[in-house]
């Protein structure tokens, strides 16, 4: 009698186990989006905070709206090094420290704008923060060096 309550104990502890395994598996974390402010331009953000999402970055996304980007966030400012692998359109990027622009490069072609080269994009300055956005939206959206930016 022992043996098989111990058995029933055994299945239902690895049973359990299986289900929360599932049961995470199917589990899709849900991004962190944010409103950024940059002059009079609004912008909606997903945030990249982490080594993982810094490396995935916009890479291999079909689309992305039109007031929408992604939000580079560092540890430290540093002169961190961005490439275009995997991208399917072309980007624009602010470069922001203690929340105020301090550079822009825009226009960087994605590799199928590129003849198949992955754009390798390397800073002048340091920087905390990294926006990317679609090419073009710089421009039309008058963002220009020594704007503050906020998040709402």
């Amino acid at each position: 009698m022992r043996s098989i309550v111990g058995i029933a104990t055994v299945l239902l502890i690895v049973g359990t186990v299986i289900i929360l395994a599932v049961m995470r598996l199917k589990e899709k974390p849900t991004p962190s989006i944010q409103t950024l402010t940059i002059g009079n331009a609004h912008l909606d953000v997903t945030l990249a905070d982490t080594d993982e999402k810094r490396e995935q970055g916009l890479s291999g996304k079909p689309k992305m709206g039109e007031n929408e980007g992604m939000l580079f966030t560092f540890p430290v400012s540093g002169t961190w090094t961005f490439w275009m692998k995997d991208m399917l359109f072309d980007l624009d990027f602010i470069y922001i420290k203690d929340q105020q622009v301090i550079a822009l490069k825009e226009h960087i072609p994605a590799p199928k704008n590129n003849n198949g080269k992955v754009a390798i994009i390397e800073p002048s300055k340091e920087f905390d923060w990294l926006v990317e956005v679609h090419a073009g939206w710089v421009e039309k959206n008058s963002i220009t060096i020594g704007q503050r930016v906020e998040i709402n």
